[in-house]
């Protein structure tokens, strides 16, 4: 159920990351932001772990970062061979900026329903 999903949009931009869960707030999600995915005080249940390119090193910080968590990773570069490493280091999904909002939320829904 969204309305009791806790998901934390990282990302250093803060006007990408405002988008992000001001879109996430309207479909029932319970969103915040912060510009790392270690937010003291508030445990996610989903981890939007947004970038410029999928960035292994990142993924893999995030990942265990958030261990109790589901990771997805938004990126504006969508490389499938990146996006297959993220996959493997552990996020549920990739989701290409520009697939719209709808692509997204679909992935944080399945995201909460496997956590």
């Amino acid at each position: 159920m969204p309305e009791h999903t806790r998901v934390l949009v990282v990302d250093t931009d803060d006007a990408r990351a405002t988008a992000l869960t001001e879109l996430l707030a309207p479909a029932g999600y319970q969103a915040r932001h912060a510009s790392s995915p270690n937010a003291p005080g508030w445990t996610p249940d989903v981890v939007v772990l947004s970038l410029d390119a999928v960035d292994a090193a990142a993924v893999a910080r995030a990942a265990a970062a958030t261990a109790d968590a589901m990771l997805v990773v938004v990126t504006s570069a969508f490389v499938h061979s990146r996006a297959r490493d993220a996959l493997r280091l552990g996020a549920r999904d990739v989701v290409a900026r520009d697939a719209g909002g709808v692509a997204l939320l679909i992935a944080v829904e399945r995201a909460a329903e496997e956590g």
